[in-house]
């Protein structure tokens, strides 16, 4: 009775409709080649290599390229570079250039691009994670790039791919306003030719782009944080393709006046408790708060139930290494009155401040859950914020307990970049705590290090199962990004990104 309660009093003060408005978009002109899209914040900087943040990157993929496009079934495929070849010890990778990929500025992309780009990433907080395995990167010649490794590591050509190759010309001339201005410093399809990132960005389809002119000839974003006027702005035809409010889902999908689909992701939202912090110290007060977790009624009031439910951090569907058989919280009362009186709170406790993201759905997870510890006396109060500004302090380890998300890259090492003692920019390091910090890193040295595909799984399997019984990361829900269109627009998805160059109009 006590959660049919709670539920009601949650669904009452947190599901508001977003009023809707006079529908225009199918009266659009099909001989258009533009297209307006918003982004779910402001961007921080076009600097590819001083955020990982997903709002940044889905601009940046249409911008910059890497080296090899990784698919979502981990499959490459050549970008700047044509092709490679790997020595037989594992350890040296050749990549030979395309001869016809140019930067924004007009310059021809060279090998010292590439080695100047790796060399930038290596000395990056947020991108060292995916490349500090590298030894050596050098130039043969204009059209070849030879990468040496320190040791085996299975992951590389997947996580090289997080590296955008820059114009050094254009990125050591801008120097410190690098990232602030426009430079001409990317080889994608499509160039800023506009940028205010807390107001609207726009680009222009790329002329000498190898692949061929992109058919959206200009694309406009529009940072929008709030989603209500996001949809007012779609709903009037503003926009041309837009993320769904999950509340709103139903009726944009009933209405028979868009194109539209629930795309699935590797993303992850949750919860992170910090095992540093005050009374959170105390593992059986994790225990306790992690069995009051109710992910149902979480995606219903903050998805609409169109979310998975998640029980580990890494989605076992996609993400190679990750497994479903590992050790696993589910909503249990009767544990958290057990583990609350183990903790010495039988009567409950205050556990501070759950610091939270204000972008889309993140405020309903904070409020769901703080209702959730609340029935059993565990009090905390919430604080939100733009991701941008708090993530500096998260990978500080400057906070009580944590509510945001990020997209996985398709293998177990991904998680490095959120509790490996050795990634600075991780959140969680493990160090100063109970945990042998020192063992969660040589585990994920060993797992990367691996080229047997089973050995890999059992290391990762062994990590898995101790990262989740510290009770520190409460998974939450992987979502599904609701999409919907215009539908006089071709659009293709991929599963955590989409590129606007394969998009086109009817």
């Amino acid at each position: 009775m006590k959660r049919r309660i709670l539920f009601a009093i949650i669904a009452a003060v947190l599901i508001v409709a977003v009023p809707t408005t006079a529908f225009s978009q199918s009266k659009k002109s099909t001989s258009r080649t533009d297209v307006n899209l918003s982004l779910v914040g402001v961007v921080s900087t076009l600097d590819p290599f001083k955020t990982s943040l997903t709002v940044d990157l889905m601009l940046f993929k249409q911008i910059y390229e890497s080296l090899y496009y990784i698919d979502d079934y981990a499959k490459p495929h050549g970008r700047i570079a044509s092709s490679h070849t790997t020595s037989p010890d594992g350890l040296v990778y050749t990549f030979n250039l395309r001869k016809d990929a140019f930067f924004h500025n007009g310059d021809p992309v060279k090998a010292s691009d590439v080695v100047f780009s790796f060399k930038t990433a290596i000395a990056s907080p947020v991108l060292a994670p995916y490349v500090n395995v590298i030894k050596e990167v050098k130039k043969i010649d204009d059209s070849t790039v030879q990468i040496t490794l320190k040791q085996p590591y299975t992951p590389f050509l997947n996580n090289s791919s997080q590296v955008f190759i820059v114009s050094e010309k254009a990125y050591t001339a801008a120097g410190n306003k690098f990232g602030a201005t426009i430079t001409g410093a990317g080889t994608g399809p499509f160039k800023v030719v506009k940028y205010d990132g807390n107001t609207r960005i726009e680009l222009e389809a790329f002329p000498k782009y190898y692949l061929g002119e992109a058919a959206i000839k200009k694309v406009t974003f529009i940072p929008m944080s709030d989603q209500s006027t996001g949809l007012i702005a779609f709903e009037n035809g503003e926009l041309d393709f837009f993320g769904v409010p999950s509340s709103n889902w139903k009726e944009i999908t009933e209405s028979g006046k868009y194109e539209y689909t629930l795309a699935p992701s590797s993303h992850i939202s949750y919860i992170l408790l910090n095992p540093s912090s005050g009374v959170l110290k105390n593992q059986d007060l994790r225990y306790a708060i992690n069995y009051a977790v109710d992910r149902e009624l979480i995606n219903i009031v903050a998805y609409e139930g169109y979310a998975d439910e998640a029980y580990h951090m890494m989605h076992p569907e996609y993400i190679t290494g990750a497994s479903d058989n590992t050790f696993k919280f589910s909503y249990n009362p009767a544990k958290v009155k057990e583990y609350l009186k183990k903790a010495g709170y039988p009567n409950g406790v205050d556990i501070g401040v759950l610091q939270h993201t204000t972008a889309t759905y993140y405020p309903k997870i904070a409020q769901v859950f703080q209702a959730q510890l609340a029935d059993f006396g565990i009090k905390c109060s919430l604080q939100g914020g733009e991701t941008s500004a708090l993530v500096g302090g998260w990978r500080a380890g400057q906070f009580n307990m944590l509510c945001s998300g990020f997209n996985a890259v398709l293998d177990y090492d991904y998680y490095t970049r959120y509790t490996s003692p050795d990634v600075p920019s991780s959140f969680l390091k493990f160090q100063n705590t109970d945990y042998d910090a020192k063992w969660i890193l040589q585990q994920y040295n060993k797992g990367a290090a691996e080229l047997d595909k089973a050995k890999r799984e059992k290391i990762y399997f062994e990590l898995e199962e101790y990262i989740a019984r510290t009770a520190c990361y409460i998974p939450v829900f992987y979502k599904t990004n609701p999409y919907a269109w215009n539908k006089n627009l071709n659009v293709k998805l991929d599963l955590n990104y989409y590129y606007i160059y394969d998009w086109s109009w009817k």
